[in-house]
C-alpha cells in the first residue's frame, strides 16, 4: 500500500528495449496467419515494426495511455459489432493466443523473475503487509529451480490480453493479493472503464486511504481497540475492502497499536524522569520517535522497504496526538 516510483521511466525503458525486437517479430509472425480484414490484423499492423508507437504503448505505455488504447478498441469493436456479432469474441481469443499464451506464459519470451528483479521491490504495493518472494537457486540436476515470483496484471489479462507484457501493467505482489478472491481477475476500472476501484500502484495517493484506531474502553488491552480503515470514496471501498479485504486483515493488528501506545507512554515517562521535567516533551525528541520505536523514519521512501508502513504511520500520528498532544 504505497506508490511505486520509476524515475524518468528508466526501468520501463529497459523493459521496452529488451523486448521490442522479439515483440515485433512475434506480432509479425502471428499476423500472417490472421484473415485479411479481421480487426485483430488491423489492430496489430502497426505493431510489426519495433520502432512504431504501437509497440511502445503495448510494452511500456503508461496507465493513462493504456486507458486511451482501451477506449479506442472499445469504440472500434462497438462499431464493428453492428455487422459482426463475433468480432469481440474473436479479437479477445486472438489477443490471448498472442500476448498471453505466446508471450507472457512463454518462458522463452518473458522472464517473470527478471521482471520482478527489474522492478526491485520487497513489499506488496497492494496491501503493504507481505513480502514479494522470489529466489533463484539453480542446481546441476535442475538449472531452473526457483521460488517463482507473483505478478499481478493490474488490468486483468483475461480482459486486456494485449497488455499482458506491458511494464506498467505487471505489478509484483504477494500471493494473497494476487489470488482469488482478492485482486485476482477483478477489473479495477470496471466494465465501463471509468471507475477507480483500486489506485494504480504507480499513481497511488496516500491521502485517499487512512487508518485510525478507536479505544472502546482502555488502550492497555488490545481487546478494547478497534482498527478503522477509511477510503476516500465507495468505489475504493470495493477494491481495498471487498476485494483485498484489507480492513479485515489490518483489524487483526490491534495488538500492535496497544504495544505502540505502551512504548510511547513509557518513553514519555522515561524522558520526564531522566530530565526531571514534567512539562511537555520537546519537539526534537518527538520528531525522533519513529526512528526510536520503529527503527526507521516516516519519510515516503521507506514505504517500499518496511512492512505496514502506511498503517504504522497513520497510527503513530494519532497516538502522538493522543499522548503528546502534537
Amino acid at each position: 500500500m504505497y506508490r511505486l516510483y520509476d524515475e524518468h521511466h528508466t526501468k520501463a525503458v529497459e523493459h521496452y528495449k529488451y523486448y521490442k525486437k522479439a515483440f515485433a517479430a512475434a506480432v509479425s509472425k502471428f499476423t500472417t496467419g490472421l484473415p485479411n480484414g479481421s480487426y485483430a490484423k488491423l489492430f496489430l499492423q502497426d505493431a510489426t515494426d519495433e520502432k512504431s508507437d504501437r509497440v511502445r504503448v503495448l510494452l511500456m505505455g503508461t496507465f493513462d495511455e493504456q486507458k486511451i488504447l482501451i477506449n479506442q478498441i472499445d469504440d472500434d469493436l462497438k462499431t464493428l459489432e453492428i455487422t459482426d456479432d463475433n468480432v469481440r469474441k474473436n479479437f479477445k481469443a486472438q489477443m490471448k493466443k498472442l500476448f498471453v499464451d505466446g508471450m507472457y506464459d512463454n518462458d522463452k519470451f518473458f522472464s517473470k523473475s527478471d521482471h520482478v528483479k527489474r522492478v526491485d521491490i520487497e513489499i506488496c504495493p497492494y496491501c503493504g503487509r507481505s513480502y514479494v518472494y522470489y529466489a533463484d537457486h539453480p542446481t546441476k540436476s535442475n538449472p531452473k529451480t526457483m521460488v517463482k515470483p507473483s505478478i499481478d496484471h493490474f488490468l486483468p489479462k483475461d480482459n486486456y490480453s494485449y497488455l499482458a507484457v506491458n511494464y506498467y501493467n505487471l505489478i509484483p505482489s504477494c500471493t494473497t493479493c494476487n489470488n482469488s478472491p482478492c485482486k485476482w481477475t477483478n477489473d479495477p476500472i470496471g466494465i465501463t472503464h471509468d471507475k477507480e476501484y483500486l489506485m494504480h500502484p504507480y499513481l497511488f495517493d496516500d491521502s485517499k486511504i487512512f487508518f485510525s484506531y478507536k479505544p472502546t474502553t482502555r488502550l492497555y488491552d488490545k481487546s478494547y481497540i478497534k482498527i478503522l480503515m477509511d477510503c476516500d470514496n465507495t468505489d475504493l471501498d470495493v477494491g481495498y475492502k471487498t476485494w483485498l479485504n484489507l480492513d479485515q486483515f489490518y483489524c487483526k493488528h490491534n495488538g500492535m497499536v496497544k504495544n505502540l501506545y505502551v512504548q510511547l507512554a513509557e518513553l514519555q515517562k522515561a524522558y520526564q524522569k531522566f530530565t526531571g521535567k514534567t512539562f511537555s516533551v520537546p519537539k526534537d525528541f518527538i520528531d525522533r520517535l519513529p526512528e526510536i520505536v520503529f527503527g526507521f523514519d516516516l519519510t515516503p521512501d521507506q514505504a517500499k522497504e518496511e512492512l505496514m508502513y502506511k498503517f504504522k504511520k497513520d497510527i503513530f500520528v494519532q497516538l502522538r496526538k493522543d499522548l503528546y498532544k502534537v
